[in-house]
């Protein structure tokens, strides 16, 4: 009997903060080609990568299996949230770097690896560094998710591992999103759900202190992606409160992604939000603390190199060094990298250009070094830290709150300046010619 009063009332409250009080329910597909090399995604925004654990002890429940020719490494992925979401994969390693590697997927859930493809990879890159044989290999490869209200769904992974003096790593993540269009307020946008935590499961709502509604631990950030003709790319969590042109919403999602309704709201737009590259708006972020100055001590760390090595900066001393913080992900990371690449090409006695890949995980790191490594001419090194750790060397050490940021340090190993930005790769030239010259 009371209910219509209150309808009206929450009515007028939205309409009172500038809300239309309206939802809007969009129906949303799978698209599999804008994540993968080439695609419309590839290199521009920021990979989300799940190591795998691996094991030699095959599954009971897998009974068929193809002939292997080599190591079987057995392992689980999961994707959906019915109870059969998991399924098992079996990588193939050779007894010779020379040799085969395969995958086999038992994304049926049957029992059986024999019957989903011929195993092969679509790249496998081998090389040979003092005597020492590696293999970087990955693939793109059809799966299957599934949902506890009986649905399925097709879902592309792309994989991606490293087999490096017998230490073998692996990982994936997801190649597919989801995709549809919307009209709101005379413009029409183009709608991508992406999910990062690589699980196929798309309904992960946040409360107002970002604790999942559902209970459990937050993940990686789920997108909500518009464009506007192919241009004016917005990237919003939509696990949070969000804006679309002028509207505050938040989405109700179904598990497996097909539907999105979104909502009118009041909840608060959390601080800081992503844009193109996942990154905060420049005006929402904290204020940057400032990098390192002049004349100080540069603090000594220790990196990995692409071949497995640790390095220190105090093995350089002596030189000068150049550190240029960058991530796989990082769009303007990328676009400075061969500016960096020319300074090092330039300057080949007494300078170490050391490009140190933080942020990011190994997988994605190795991934970069096996497409593109041999492109330039640095000494490429990774933070053990990885991606999420509170130890990162860039910013426990070095006060980087953003990347690409690049620091000189002179023969003594002190700070001869620090510069945030792409656009600090146009003074190294400059400031190594100094720093030589000090030297001197």
């Amino acid at each position: 009997m009371h209910r219509k009063p209150i309808l009206i009332t929450a009515a007028a409250a939205f309409l009172g903060l500038g809300l239309h009080a309206e939802e809007i329910r969009l129906s949303l597909t799978p698209e599999h080609t804008e994540w993968i090399e080439g695609g419309h995604f590839w290199g521009n925004m920021r990979f989300y990568n799940t190591d795998l654990a691996l094991s030699t002890e095959r599954p009971a429940h897998i009974h068929t299996e193809p002939a292997y020719d080599g190591k079987v490494h057995y392992g689980q992925i999961t994707l959906g949230d019915a109870e059969d979401a998991s399924f098992t994969f079996a990588l193939v390693t050779p007894d010779a770097v020379s040799g085969d590697f395969q995958l086999f997927l038992d994304s049926k859930r049957d029992g059986n690896l024999a019957n989903e493809g011929d195993g092969k990879f679509a790249m496998v890159r081998r090389m040979e560094r003092d005597g020492i044989q590696a293999a970087r290999l990955s693939t793109v490869v059809k799966s299957e998710a599934r949902y506890a209200d009986g649905s399925k769904q097709p879902y592309q992974l792309l994989f991606f591992g490293l087999l490096n003096q017998g230490e073998l790593t692996f990982g994936y993540r997801r190649a597919t999103s989801m995709t549809g269009s919307l009209e709101l307020d005379g413009t029409t946008y183009k709608v991508w759900l992406v999910d990062n935590d690589n699980d196929a499961v798309f309904n992960k709502a946040l409360d107002d202190d970002n604790n999942p509604v559902g209970g459990g631990e937050a993940g990686d950030p789920l997108w909500l992606i518009t464009e506007v003709d192919g241009d004016q790319r917005t990237v919003r969590d939509a696990r949070r409160a969000f804006t679309i042109g002028e509207r505050r919403l938040v989405a109700e999602i179904a598990p497996n992604g097909t539907s999105l309704v979104l909502k009118p709201t009041t909840r608060p737009i959390p601080a800081i939000r992503m844009t193109a590259g996942g990154a905060p708006p420049a005006g929402e972020r904290p204020p940057r603390p400032p990098l390192l100055e002049a004349g100080v001590e540069a603090p000594d760390f220790v990196a990995v190199t692409a071949d497995g090595r640790e390095l220190r900066l105090s093995d350089f001393r002596g030189q000068v060094v150049v550190i240029d913080f960058w991530a796989t992900w990082c769009g303007p990371c990328l676009r400075a990298l061969p500016k960096v690449d020319e300074v090092a090409r330039t300057h080949t006695e007494g300078v170490t250009v050391l490009a140190l890949n933080v942020w990011d995980n190994r997988a994605a790191f190795d991934r970069f070094i096996e497409t593109r490594g041999d492109d330039f001419a640095v000494l490429f090194a990774h933070d053990p830290a990885g991606r999420g750790a509170e130890t990162d060397i860039p910013r426990t050490l070095y006060n980087v709150s953003g990347i690409p940021t690049m620091y000189v340090i002179d023969a003594d190993g002190k700070v001869v300046e620090g510069m945030v930005g792409a656009g600090g790769a146009d003074r190294l030239d400059e400031l190594i010619r100094q720093a030589l010259a000090a030297r001197s």
